[in-house]
């Protein structure tokens, strides 16, 4: 038998790795029959679009609000198919995003 080493080097790619004005933001409860909370915090008013993508990456609700400080913001996504969503955070310097589930 024989041997061989190799290195490796792995990066992390995700875009919560993409710059943001957002101290961070969270989905609870996660998983949800459909009604949902959306809290974050920021230290600068800003202008941010909220995108809801399904795993097909098509877009299925946006909304823009401009927040400062800490934040929460309820939603009803009942209405879409049980299964996994990407919530997308926006501003003009990059964005976050979260999974959730739909159950």
């Amino acid at each position: 038998s024989d041997t061989i080493f190799q290195n490796i080097n792995v990066l992390k790619l995700s875009v919560n790795d993409i710059i943001s004005s957002l101290d961070y933001f969270e989905i609870f409860p996660n998983p949800s029959s459909g009604n949902v909370n959306i809290k974050g915090s920021s230290k600068h008013t800003e202008q941010y679009k909220l995108r809801v993508m399904n795993v097909l990456g098509q877009e299925l609700f946006n909304e823009q609000f401009s927040v400062n400080g800490e934040w929460t913001r309820g939603y009803d996504f009942s209405a879409l198919s049980s299964g996994v969503y990407w919530f997308i955070m926006e501003d003009q310097k990059g964005l976050m995003s979260r999974k959730f589930i739909l159950n």
